[in-house]
């Protein structure tokens, strides 16, 4: 197929190479232009209280760099099988006709959808989360580099649907290639923290943010339900209350802050930025300070942007942190419990004192609520 397409020669070297500068040049040019667009130059209205952290963006883009690579080696075998004719894809649409060509994309959404969601289920398991997927999630704030960064097994175990559904059933090759180069791209959108979509069915920025966040909830790809089937949905708008100020943006406060500011976008200074955060930290600790059950209290709740209760279960026990949440830092006059200073300067939070729940299906009750414990404020750690 690529070898059709590209005209390159009809080897797996070739194969490999093209794999790799392809999704190299995929994974920088979109995230790059998202982070530039959300982190730097529109950081006054996007991100406003911010505070970058270099060394976790490089360590974003090697471990993107890596996933695409290792991607690349084992994706190599299924594109050499269809460029021998091994699976079901076709290019000439009178083929099949266009019935079934908007069937079959139909068919690829549900297949992928349902596999992605068990396999992604399945990566929060002990076993495989702590070989695996760990590496994606030591990102609990993230970004557009973060957007690919995998272990490379991680990302190709949720690529593999995509890969089968062309050896399942004839797939036009063209609805191939454009739905793995749509992968990519949305999930650049889904961790820029910017939420624009508000379809509760589609799994937006705000949903992903949330499992980020949360670690055990909203697993779908591009929708949510499978997440309500098996009863790890989430609603954004709920839980929003639950986070701390600046982690999830919804695109209608950017348009409000814009029309605040004007036109204008450039980020504030870093003493500016830096005594935003702490105002931030101060009254985002403070309000989850006032929601905290006593130490005979088993439950609490938290009120969301729309002033509805929404019920949260304490953990029985504090569970392991989220992993390299390491900050180690000393205090500052006038920080906040939760937060430290860095020897750059900048806000990072300390490690929770109950970190991250484990995941639904390993925990106690499938029924329980997204865990709070002890939430830091804004970091990018």
């Amino acid at each position: 197929m690529l070898v059709r397409i590209l005209g390159i020669q009809d080897d797996p070297t070739a194969i490999f190479l093209a794999l790799v500068c392809g999704g190299l040049f995929t994974y920088f040019a979109c995230s790059g232009l998202a982070y530039l667009v959300f982190f730097r130059w529109g950081a006054a209205r996007f991100h406003p209280n911010e505070v970058g952290d270099p060394a976790q963006d490089r360590r974003a883009r090697r471990w993107g760099t890596a996933s695409i690579v290792g991607n690349a080696a084992l994706a190599v075998p299924f594109h050499w099988l269809l460029s021998h004719g091994a699976g079901q894809l076709y290019w000439d649409v009178d083929e099949h006709g266009w019935g079934w060509l908007f069937a079959s994309i139909a068919l690829y959404l549900v297949v992928t959808e349902t596999l992605v969601y068990w396999v992604h289920r399945a990566l929060h398991g002990d076993l495989l989360y702590r070989t695996l997927h760990r590496h994606h999630h030591g990102f609990r704030v993230s970004n557009p580099w973060v957007s690919t960064a995998f272990h490379p097994l991680d990302s190709f175990a949720q690529a593999l649907p995509h890969h089968l559904c062309a050896f399942l059933f004839p797939l036009h090759a063209l609805v191939y290639l454009t739905m793995l180069a749509f992968v990519t791209m949305w999930a650049v959108s889904i961790h820029d923290r910017i939420s624009w979509a508000r379809c509760k069915l589609i799994n937006y920025t705000g949903h992903h943010t949330l499992h980020h966040w949360y670690y055990h909830c909203n697993f779908g790809q591009f929708t949510t339900i499978w997440d309500r089937l098996a009863g790890t949905y989430r609603d954004p708008e709920r839980y929003d209350a639950t986070i701390p100020a600046g982690v999830l943006v919804r695109g209608q406060d950017c348009r409000e802050r814009h029309g605040r500011t004007g036109a204008s976008n450039a980020p504030p200074n870093d003493s500016s930025r830096r005594s935003a955060v702490l105002a931030t930290a101060a009254s985002s600790n403070s309000a989850i300070n006032a929601t905290r059950p006593s130490a005979s209290s088993g439950s609490t709740s938290a009120r969301s942007r729309r002033g509805s209760v929404v019920p949260m279960s304490m953990p029985a026990r504090p569970p392991n942190r989220p992993p390299n949440a390491t900050p180690t830092s000393a205090p500052i006059q006038g920080d906040t419990p939760d937060s430290r200073m860095n020897a750059n300067g900048n806000i990072v939070s300390r490690p929770p004192s109950t970190a991250m729940p484990r995941p639904p299906h390993s925990a106690p009750s499938r029924a329980r609520v997204c865990d709070t414990g002890s939430l830091p404020s804004i970091s990018r750690r």
